[in-house]
């Protein structure tokens, strides 16, 4: 072979393998190869199927034979429409039909927000209540969103809301020929309105948001009731007029004190490497309380009350779970998507029989440690799980430090599954009555959820009342 071919056979393999090198980088989401604004969308994207499928995808929607666990990141807790007469309807406590109804309202509030011809302004919250009291559909998610993370979660590369601040609620309603969004604070009752023409595609788009309603069921705000109560009720708190079906959830721990040893390590070591270990690292540990995985730099706990804890030793040496990709900054992108990679890969080695979605929750930075704590519900049917003993009633909450690193996380570890058979919740009036016997004079919160029954059998599902701090 002459030199010359030989140096462009030399070449061209150079060539193929540093394409594919790129690729792969670009795939991986570096943020060298692409804008931010186009990295974090697609991290968006990924870290959302990272959760539903345990694996990492462009495809928004792929689908797979095995779903790991079923969850869409962003994901609203309220649920409400008010139909041309006013009619206050909730979709019932079942994901498919809120998951569809996320998704429509999801496609028509990017339509309205990446439309030239949006229009922004303040929005009084006298405004929002008129606009939520009629034609309109209202989401409360139960803590505050920053504008940067919703835009790129609709798929939107965009700033141009990002000078707004944050809000916990959103209403869609149409007037004057425009469709506008409320984005607003329930607390402080700010907000602003995007609204964008009500062209023939946004209005097929809101349309389709009624168009079956036949499952839905009445209810009210809590300002539209609380004139009739001798107990102040939260304003925007949503609560069904009728008693509420929910499916009947029963539960077992993951690990028993009393099964068998070797069987007993078996299952815990399925858990190591979700969290960064192997099985040289460290050893087993033993006590009336939990089994706990002992090494050098941290400690993982399979407590026998239904959690797994790891903690590291120190706050500047934690793990990156395995299929977290490298990025050169750590946001709010990374953050959340390093936490969620932690929730889908232990579901995926451990749990993946469990009836039960994530959502993001929220997340909130200590200043004295330097870490971002992200907290994730686990929800059933659109209903949230609460359990004794876990961080604010949360499924799962995860420190992560300033380098991307987790250095302690504690998420539930019951094994929950839905039975064919559904459970009658508390009626409304009921509740009334069992506030207003109990003499309370101000009612700060009311969430209709899961609670962990005295024999930890079983998820009882029922209201939690929270009056000036205590529930």
């Amino acid at each position: 072979m002459k030199k010359k071919d030989l140096f462009l056979n030399v070449l061209l393999v150079i060539l193929i393998i540093s394409a594919a090198v790129l690729t792969i980088r670009v795939w991986a989401f570096d943020t060298g190869m692409l804008s931010p604004e186009a990295a974090l969308p697609r991290f968006i994207t990924r870290m959302e199927n990272g959760i539903k499928y345990g694996v990492f995808s462009d495809v928004p929607e792929s689908a797979r034979e095995s779903v790991i666990i079923e969850s869409s990141l962003i994901y609203p807790l309220d649920m409400a429409i008010h139909d041309d007469s006013g009619q206050g309807l909730m979709p019932p406590f079942d994901f498919g039909t809120r998951e569809n109804l996320n998704a429509a309202a999801s496609n028509l509030i990017g339509a309205v927000l990446s439309s030239d011809e949006a229009s922004v302004e303040s929005a009084p919250e006298g405004d929002i209540k008129a606009a939520i009291a009629k034609d309109s559909l209202c989401f409360s998610y139960g803590y505050t969103l920053d504008f940067m993370l919703y835009e790129k979660y609709l798929g939107l590369i965009s700033d141009r809301f990002s000078q707004y601040g944050g809000f916990d609620c959103l209403a869609i309603s149409p007037a004057d020929d425009r469709i506008f969004v409320y984005f607003f604070l329930k607390d402080t009752g700010e907000g602003i309105s995007v609204s964008a023409p009500a062209d023939g595609r946004v209005s097929a788009m809101y349309a389709a948001l009624f168009s079956d309603t036949s499952s839905f069921l009445p209810c009210d705000f809590g300002w539209e009731l609380s004139d009739g109560l001798s107990f102040g009720l939260p304003e925007y708190v949503l609560l069904p007029r009728d008693a509420v079906s929910a499916p009947r959830l029963t539960s077992y721990p993951y690990i028993s004190p009393v099964e068998e040893g070797q069987e007993k390590i078996r299952k815990a070591e399925k858990l190591l490497k979700p969290f960064g270990f192997n099985r040289s690292s460290g050893r087993w540990y033993e006590d009336e309380d939990s089994l706990s995985y002992i090494s050098d730099y941290a400690t993982l706990s399979l407590t026998y009350d239904g959690f797994f804890e790891y903690r590291a030793l120190n706050s500047e040496r934690g793990f990156t779970p395995a299929d977290t990709s490298d990025f050169t900054v750590l946001d709010r992108g990374r953050i959340i998507g390093t936490a969620a990679t932690l929730v889908s890969s232990v579901y995926s080695s451990a749990l993946p029989d469990n009836a039960i979605s994530a959502s993001y929750a929220g997340m909130e930075r200590n200043a004295q440690t330097n870490t971002v704590r992200v907290y994730f519900d686990y929800l059933c049917g659109g209903v949230a799980l609460c359990k004794d003993g876990a961080i604010k009633g949360y499924g799962a909450v995860i420190d992560i430090n300033d380098r991307g690193e987790i250095v302690y996380a504690k998420l539930v570890s019951d094994v929950i599954r839905e039975d064919t058979a559904r459970v009658r919740a508390l009626s409304r009036d009921m509740l009334f009555c069992a506030i207003e016997l109990g003499g309370s004079g101000d009612v700060s919160a009311v969430r209709f959820l899961y609670t962990q029954s005295e024999d930890r059998t079983q998820y009882i599902a029922g209201y939690s009342i929270e009056t000036e701090g205590i529930v």
